[in-house]
């Protein structure tokens, strides 16, 4: 019998090389991004095995509201059928297959509103160069004896830059399952790998949410938890008021950059850096954004002035290899002494005058340490049956299917 990702890997790209072919300028658009970040992953890493996992051209978003189709895509660095320590990488807001936001009236597929053109660098070569890469690399760095795999979850249908009020955790709520479900397959088809899921920016809400429903409802007996270790960065957020109701004590990680704004919104559920949560938080420090406290004058207005204007670029470099926090995440994922990992005070309601970490805006600082948000309860009755439902279907044998046809 051959292995099963390698087997998945051959179908799906069997179906993005016809797709990339195809008169529907979404399913070319997607499969030709798609195509571009494997590409890259072959040229730079020319070792290294590539398995394209998920392809689904035509995955359904719903929120009761109105439905949506979506491309999505999981694949890896790393050989999924051998790994023995393998990380899933989740992204958050703005990120889509081919770089351009998703059209609300998409469902019809002859017409085709909005742009489905993809950027010289479209967003998802832009995470493969930034995110899966680096890991990838620190974690052989660490140890190259250990066989691990990186792989890039582009599985659900993460909100856009246009946010849509308080129902924005929808998209977190209808990714949760879907995350399950490929959790638990990866699961069954490699029972011995240690996995790692790290979910950045909303990505962490998904992965909060996902790994939450896991804990409250039937699950397999052997599995206690969805992965043995999260990493939840630059998080608004995980729908939980502990560390524990996402996974066990010490196994649940936060790096959350100081000068971060989305990580002081607190938009779902009680800031997951505040000591309160009780997760190890990890150091972040951005090398080409810091600057010296020996003037305070000085210091003061690049405070006020980082603080207003360089939280969005902070919140962007968790994986930059001159950050802390990328060779922390390595050593969580590969399981090498992950007690090395850098490490720093959670957040408290007041701050830190003496390291020079305060709370600008303590009304802020009580909402973002209380935690209290609607979407802490939304959805968690659907979770299960969808994530059991998704999982059914991927399990089926795997057919031959038309590129150009509505039902792919």
């Amino acid at each position: 019998m051959s292995p099963y990702f390698a087997d998945k890997d051959k179908h799906n790209r069997g179906v993005l090389n016809e797709n990339a072919q195809a008169d529907l300028a979404r399913w070319k658009g997607d499969a030709t991004a798609i195509l571009m970040a494997l590409e890259k992953i072959r040229k730079e890493l020319p070792d290294a095995t590539s398995h394209l996992w998920k392809y689904e051209p035509n995955a359904v978003f719903e929120d009761g509201t109105r439905k949506e189709v979506f491309c999505r895509a999981v694949f890896s660095i790393g050989d999924l059928d051998t790994a023995e320590y393998i990380a899933i990488i989740v992204p958050g807001t703005t990120h889509s297959i081919n770089g351009q936001i998703l059209t609300e009236r998409n469902w019809g597929y002859g017409k085709i509103e909005g742009p489905y053109g993809i950027a010289a660098s479209g967003t998802l070569v832009e995470l493969v160069s930034k995110n899966v890469m680096p890991l990838y690399q620190k974690c052989t760095t660490l140890n190259n004896k250990k066989k691990c795999a990186v792989v890039l979850w582009m599985g659900y249908r993460a909100p856009m830059a246009a946010l849509r009020g308080p129902g924005i955790w929808a998209f977190a709520t209808d990714g949760a399952p879907k995350l399950i479900s490929d959790v638990l397959e990866l699961r069954m088809k490699n029972k011995d790998a240690r996995l790692t899921i790290s979910g950045h920016s909303y990505g962490s809400t998904t992965v909060g949410t996902a790994a939450k429903a896991f804990r409250n409802y039937d699950r397999p007996p052997a599995l206690e938890y969805l992965a043995d270790s999260i990493v939840l960065l630059g998080s608004p957020g995980a729908c939980a008021m502990k560390a524990k109701e996402l996974g066990s004590q010490g196994q649940v990680y936060v790096c959350s950059d100081y000068y971060d704004i989305i990580t002081y919104l607190a938009a779902f559920g009680r800031d997951p850096a505040a000591k309160a949560f009780e997760a190890v938080t990890l150091k972040s420090k951005v090398p080409k954004n810091a600057f010296p406290k020996g003037n305070w004058p000085a210091y003061a207005i690049k405070w006020c002035g980082r603080r207003l204007f360089g939280g969005v670029t902070s919140h962007s470099y968790y994986y930059d290899p001159g950050n802390p926090s990328l060779a922390s995440i390595a050593r969580i994922t590969i399981d090498e002494n992950p007690e090395k990992a850098e490490r720093c005070n959670g957040r408290s309601l007041l701050g830190s005058w003496e390291n020079g970490q305060f709370n600008w805006n303590l009304p802020i600082a009580a909402y973002r340490d209380i935690g209290m948000s609607p979407a802490m309860w939304a959805g968690k009755e659907v979770v299960k049956t969808a994530a059991m439902a998704s999982l059914e279907k991927e399990l089926n044998p795997l057919d031959d299917v038309d590129p150009n046809s509505e039902a792919n």
